[in-house]
C-alpha cells in the first residue's frame, strides 16, 4: 500500500456508534417518527409506504426506491441522506462521538472510493439563452468563448431533491487527450456556492469530487497543440475573456486547482512552444506564475512571465478581467488591452535556467567523487526496460527518474512473498528506499507519476472490490439479523401456552 490518508477508522467508529445511530440520524435531519422500524413514506424521495429502519442500533435504513442496496450501516445511511462521501460520513460520525482521527486509520491507509462525475451532476441539453445570461454576469465573457471551452449546463447535486439542486455551468479539465480528469462548476446565476454543513464553505466555484487538476482549453486541445505560442492565465473567467482576442497562432489555457498547482499538471502541451504566463497581482498569483515558468523552462523555446500593472496584494489581486473592465470604462476595447499585454511580454526578458556546471579536470591522485553514470537499464527485466525507455524518450528525461520509483514500487508489490536468504536464519525482504535529486523543472514529477500510476490503478481496483464486498456482506448480515429476530419472535409466539 503506497498512499496514506488521515481518516477516521470505520471499525472503531462502528463499534462506538452502536446504540447511538438513531440520535445521530435525527441530529442530521432524519425525521424521528420514521425510525421506529415500521413502514413510512420515504423522507427523501417521498414514496409512500416504502421506507423503514431495519436495524436502528446500527443505523441500517431501507427504501425500496432510492436506498435498496449498499445500505448496511450508519455510514451508508449518512451518505444517502446527506449526499456526502464515505470519508465525510466517517468524519461526521467521529465528530458526533467527539473522537479524533485514529492512528489505526492512518496506518491502514484507506482510500475513498471515487464517485463517477455522472453520478454527481445531471447534464442538461444546450440552452444558449441561459449560457448568455451566465456570461453577462462575468463581463467581458461571451457565451461563444464558454462554448469553445466545452461548457455544459447541469444540475448539482444530482441526487438531491429537485428544489435543492443548483443550476450550474460545468467546464471539463484534461490531463490527457481522452476523458476529462475533472469538472469545475460555476453557478448559472453568477452567485457563490453556499456553505455545506460539514463540508466546504462559501466559494466561487465547486470541483466535483474526484477531480484531478488539469488544463481547460478554450478552442480545444488541438488549438494548443497547433499553436506556436501558449498563453497560460489564472482561472477560467480570465481564459474566456482572453480567448476572443488572441493573436494569430496563439492559444490560451488555464488549470482548475489554482495558480500554485498548475506546475503539477502535465506540461507536455508546452514542449517546444513559446510560453507566456500571465499571473494575478497577488502573492499566490506571482508565486504560481513563476513556479510554472521554471517548471516548463527546460522544454520550451522560451517562457516569459508578466502581470497586469497595479499594486501587489496578499490576495484577490488584479486579474485580466479586472484590467479589461477598467479599460472598457476608459473607452479602451478588449483587443487593445490584449495587444498591450502582448507588447509587455515582448519587452520582458525570458526566464533563464541556471547554467550547467562545467566539468573541471581533476588532476589530483586522491579518490574524489566519480562523474555521473547513467542507470544501467539493460539490467532490468525486459518489460520494465522497455517501459522505462519509452517513458524517458517521451518525457525527454533521464531514465533514472522513472527507474528508481519503479523499483521501489515493484519491491512494495513483492512485499514479503519473496525474500533473499543468505543463511537459514537470515531473510532479507525487498525493502528499497530511493530519492531523485535534480533541478526544478527537469520532469521529476511527471516521471514519478509514470512509475506510480500503474500501481495506483491496481490499488484502486482492489479497494473498490474490497469495499463492495464488505458493504454487500454487511447488508446481507443486517437483513439476516432482522429476519432472525422476526423468526425468534414467531417461535416464542408459537411456544406460549394457550
Amino acid at each position: 500500500m503506497l498512499r496514506q490518508f488521515h481518516a477516521y477508522d470505520k471499525i472503531e467508529l462502528k463499534k462506538s456508534i452502536t446504540g447511538s445511530a438513531r440520535r445521530l440520524l435525527i441530529d442530521n435531519g432524519v425525521p424521528s417518527e420514521t425510525l421506529d422500524g415500521k413502514h413510512h413514506p420515504c423522507p427523501k424521495c417521498g414514496g409512500k409506504d416504502r421506507f423503514r429502519a431495519i436495524d436502528i442500533d446500527q443505523g441500517v435504513l431501507f427504501c425500496n426506491q432510492c436506498f435498496n442496496e449498499k445500505n448496511g450501516d450508519i455510514f451508508s445511511a449518512l451518505q444517502w441522506w446527506l449526499n456526502c462521501s464515505f470519508e465525510e460520513a466517517l468524519k461526521i460520525t467521529g465528530q458526533y462521538l467527539n473522537n479524533p482521527p485514529s492512528l489505526a486509520a492512518m496506518l491502514r491507509k484507506t482510500e475513498q472510493k471515487s464517485v463517477p462525475f455522472t453520478d454527481q451532476v445531471e447534464f442538461l441539453g444546450p440552452d444558449q439563452q441561459k449560457l448568455n445570461s451566465w456570461a453577462k454576469s462575468k463581463p467581458p465573457l461571451t457565451s461563444k468563448a464558454a462554448d469553445a471551452a466545452g461548457a455544459r449546463l447541469c444540475l448539482w447535486p444530482k441526487k438531491a431533491p429537485h428544489n435543492k439542486q443548483l443550476e450550474c455551468v460545468a467546464f471539463p479539465a484534461f490531463q490527457g487527450p481522452d476523458k476529462p480528469s475533472g469538472w469545475i462548476l460555476y453557478r448559472l446565476n453568477g452567485e457563490d456556492f453556499p456553505t455545506i454543513e460539514n463540508g466546504p464553505g462559501q466559494r466561487k466555484t465547486h470541483l466535483l469530487r474526484g477531480s484531478a487538476d488539469g488544463w481547460v482549453f478554450p478552442g480545444g486541445r488541438s488549438s494548443a497543440e497547433s499553436a506556436h505560442t501558449i498563453i497560460k492565465v489564472e482561472g477560467i473567467p480570465d481564459a474566456l475573456a482572453f480567448y476572443p482576442w488572441l493573436p494569430e497562432g496563439s492559444a490560451v489555457v488555464t488549470n482548475t486547482h489554482g495558480a500554485k498547482s498548475a506546475k503539477n499538471c502535465p506540461i507536455d502541451i508546452f514542449t517546444g512552444k513559446r510560453v507566456i504566463v500571465i499571473g494575478d497581482t497577488d502573492i499566490p498569483g506571482i508565486d504560481g506564475a513563476n513556479s510554472l515558468a521554471h517548471e516548463v523552462a527546460p522544454y520550451v523555446s522560451e517562457v516569459k512571465v508578466i502581470f497586469p500593472d497595479g499594486e501587489i496584494t496578499e490576495s484577490n489581486g488584479k486579474d485580466i478581467r479586472d484590467l479589461m473592465n477598467e479599460n472598457q470604462q476608459a473607452c479602451i476595447d478588449p483587443q487593445a488591452t490584449v495587444d498591450v499585454l502582448m507588447l509587455k511580454a515582448e519587452k520582458s526578458e525570458p526566464i533563464q535556467m541556471p547554467p550547467d556546471e562545467p566539468l573541471q579536470e581533476d588532476n589530483s591522485q586522491d579518490d574524489g567523487p566519480e562523474g555521473y553514470k547513467p542507470f544501467p537499464i539493460e539490467c532490468l527485466p525486459s518489460v520494465m526496460k522497455e517501459y522505462v525507455k519509452a517513458g524517458s524518450n517521451s518525457l525527454k528525461c533521464d531514465s533514472a527518474y522513472i527507474t528508481l520509483p519503479l523499483l521501489v514500487v515493484s519491491a512494495s508489490l513483492i512485499g514479503a512473498s519473496r525474500v533473499l536468504r543468505p543463511s537459514n536464519d537470515w531473510k532479507v525482504p525487498p525493502t528499497l528506499w530511493a530519492v531523485v535529486i535534480a533541478y526544478s523543472g527537469s520532469m521529476k514529477t511527471p516521471a514519478m507519476k509514470l512509475a506510480l500510476d500503474p500501481v495506483y490503478k491496481l490499488q484502486e481496483k482492489v479497494h473498490v472490490r474490497n469495499r463492495d464486498m464488505i458493504e454487500s456482506y454487511e447488508t446481507r448480515k443486517a437483513i439476516y439479523d432482522t429476519r432472525m429476530k422476526d423468526y425468534i419472535k414467531e417461535l416464542e409466539g408459537i411456544s406460549k401456552p394457550f
